[in-house]
């Protein structure tokens, strides 16, 4: 079962809270401070038969979310990941950038914890294997 969550953010606090939370609800996080380094992950075929998600802050360094997003999204292994983006910018600026790509949800900085947690529990992560 995929029950494996990538966070891709260059803050360490970001990535240390999206890591406890989602280990509340039972989901393992490998998290990444730059896109480089996240998709040496991701195009390894063993690690990436794991991943569910993928959480990507928006405003990076070196390549931001959205480079982070088309890069994914046009390779043919890692497309149906679903990608989350994680921001405190106003995304009506960046519904343009966005519109070709596949996007299942875009996370509001600061998030409220409660919030972040249901919204990935109803999406059924953290779900059991039977």
């Amino acid at each position: 079962m995929k029950n494996l969550v990538v966070i891709v953010d260059d803050d360490a606090d970001t990535r240390a809270i999206v890591k406890e939370l989602m280990n509340c609800i039972h989901v393992d996080v490998v998290a990444f401070a730059d896109v480089e380094n996240a998709m040496k992950y991701l195009e390894n075929p063993q690690n990436v038969s794991r991943v569910r998600a993928v959480i990507s802050d928006l405003m990076m360094a070196q390549k931001d979310g959205i480079d982070f997003l088309a890069t994914l999204k046009a390779q043919p292994g890692l497309a149906n990941i679903d990608f989350y983006l994680l921001t405190s910018a106003d995304v009506s600026v960046f519904r343009s950038q966005l519109r070709p790509y596949k996007i299942k949800g875009i996370i509001a900085k600061p998030f409220d914890p409660d919030l972040f947690m249901q919204t990935f529990a109803a999406a059924g992560f953290g779900a059991k294997a039977a």
